[in-house]
């Protein structure tokens, strides 16, 4: 499925960047050039809100807001910021229940350039540097004692990205993309229990590591 996904971004972009595109005179994306911001928010968010209400241990859901300042007629700089936080228990074999609070915060901040593909469509490339913060914390009531184990994951790199937009309207677009990020993290894991103190642990980890998302977002952008 992966392998499909890219070969099909890949006659994308070369379909838009051989000039196989409309007059440049009629595209909604030129009707609407004297706009120089867009600004939107990740769909996704409220999808996987209510898949949570299902599966509550699905992950939390990130509300990530837009930014895009055009800064050349093809070149654009792009701010993304993500903020989920979420509480739930999960039912196990013990006498309590798990308790969940989970956090997550990011930052996106790099270039993207445009290619016209049509009336309607717009493909596009380039590369961001990010930053990640995800938080975990549990809390497992047993017998007489409770075990709380926090983990704690930062991770920061660059990340190329390709993507399509859709204009739906000059001033309203659909956009989505994958990303292949290349990062360095450090995680810590950290069991503490209540009474017994001579089982509590911790463990530290830190590397490099590289991952590749098929596109897993539909963002609602506004021209202005």
């Amino acid at each position: 499925m992966t392998k499909k996904i890219i070969f099909i971004f890949g006659l994308i972009g070369l379909y838009c960047m051989k000039g196989h595109c409309a007059n440049p005179s009629t595209p909604d994306s030129v009707q609407s050039s004297n706009l120089k911001f867009e600004a939107g928010f990740d769909l996704f968010y409220f999808v996987n809100t209510f898949r949570r209400t299902f599966s509550p241990e699905v992950e939390a859901p990130i509300l990530s807001l837009t930014l895009i300042r055009n800064v050349e007629p093809d070149i654009e700089l792009r701010l993304i910021t993500g903020f989920g936080k979420v509480n739930y228990s999960i039912k196990t074999d013990q006498l309590h229940p798990k308790n969940y609070n989970e956090t997550n915060l990011s930052l996106r901040f790099g270039l993207e350039k445009e290619v016209l593909c049509g009336k309607k469509w717009m493909f596009f490339y380039g590369s961001e540097l990010f930053v990640r913060k995800d938080l975990v914390h549990t809390v497992q009531p047993s017998g007489t004692d409770i075990d709380t184990e926090d983990q704690n994951t930062t991770s920061y790199g660059i990340a190329p990205l390709a993507g399509i937009k859709y204009f739906i309207t000059p001033r309203i677009l659909l956009s989505t993309e994958m990303n292949f990020y290349m990062s360095f993290f450090h995680f810590s894991d950290k069991n503490s229990f209540q009474v017994d103190t001579g089982n509590n642990s911790s463990f530290v980890n830190s590397g490099f590591t590289t991952s590749f998302y098929t596109p897993n977002d539909l963002t609602l952008l506004f021209k202005f």
